[in-house]
């Protein structure tokens, strides 16, 4: 016989295995903040279906999956994207190499450009 947990008994459930999950979360994407948005995100998602919980045994097995799932859904979404401190490629020379006065025309130029929206091309 199965018995739907209650609002209560989710909110109990999750604060008993919350580090666990947290661990969990953090294995995948090696970076704390991230690691508690993906809880964040899984307690979401398992609070709008909790009622669904066939057996409040298998709880935490059933909070884990859905913390794994968001890590890697979190981790596909990252890959979609290429951060500046992952190429080695220099982008910049060093700004010793630059007086003070270029600096400022350089900086002062950057203000006056106006990005385009939605686009970005190199």
């Amino acid at each position: 016989m199965s018995t739907a947990l209650t609002e209560q008994q989710f909110s109990d459930r999750l604060e008993a295995c919350k580090e666990k999950l947290y661990r969990f979360a953090f294995s995948y994407v090696k970076n704390e903040q991230e690691a508690l948005e993906i809880i964040s995100e899984a307690s979401y998602k398992g609070f709008l279906s909790y009622e669904k919980v066939k057996s409040p045994d298998y709880f935490e097995t059933w909070m884990t999956r859905i913390v794994i799932n968001c890590s890697l859904d979190h981790i596909r979404r990252k890959k979609k994207y290429t951060y500046m401190e992952d190429s080695t490629i220099p982008f910049a020379a060093e700004e010793s190499s630059m007086g003070l006065e270029e600096q400022w025309d350089l900086y002062e130029a950057l203000d006056h450009l106006h990005p385009k929206i939605g686009h970005l091309s190199f």
